[in-house]
């Protein structure tokens, strides 16, 4: 049920965390998450995951019998909401060991953090969206800095159609320092 690791180039490069029904090391990963109202309308919730992971493919080919190395995650993320606005932001890292042995022996760590504030208006089915996002990687082509601005229509209190401008700060000539438009079709449970 653990993560499964990415080396390139004798590096981490990544995290596939899709929530698999296996475990490339034998190991398992444990998670959890503690939601608190201190006030009304405001919510804190703290999470965590804590385990092994190994690298499973390297320089996108299959490896087999890399040691595993400890891997952890931990978040913070806030919500408060007030009439028809709604404050929220969230903190999350991943921190991946060292292990001497492996193809990729350096530990590495992502993080990012994002604010955001949303207005609903026109009988609660429209929302205007402003956010800001800081992502840093151990890869300087992965790390952006990003200002969002959004509109969005409630057709459910679940599903939402969202047209969205990102203005993307990254390495110059990668895809992270891309702005873009975005168009859509959101659904939460």
């Amino acid at each position: 049920n653990g993560p499964r690791l990415e080396g390139e180039d004798g590096e981490l490069h990544g995290v596939d965390t899709d929530g698999f029904t296996s475990s490339d090391d034998g190991e398992n990963t444990v998670g959890a998450r503690v939601s608190l109202l201190p006030l009304a309308r405001l919510e804190i919730g703290l999470s965590g995951a804590w385990g092994d992971a190994a690298i499973v493919e390297n320089d996108e080919l299959e490896l087999v019998g890399d040691p595993a190395r400890d891997y952890r995650v931990d978040g913070l993320d806030i919500t408060y909401q007030r009439g028809d606005f709604d404050v929220r932001g969230e903190f999350i890292s991943q921190k991946i060991g060292s292990a001497p042995l492996s193809v990729a022996p350096e530990s590495a760590e992502w993080e990012t953090w994002y604010v955001q504030g949303a207005y609903k208006f026109g009988q609660a089915r429209w929302e205007a969206v402003l956010r800001y996002t800081d992502f840093d990687s151990p890869h300087s082509d992965e790390s952006q800095e990003q200002w969002a601005v959004g509109l969005n229509y409630l057709v459910t209190p679940s599903a939402m159609i969202k047209l969205g401008y990102e203005s993307n700060d990254g390495l110059p000539g990668e895809q992270t320092d891309s702005d873009r438009w975005l168009l859509q079709v959101a659904y939460g449970y």
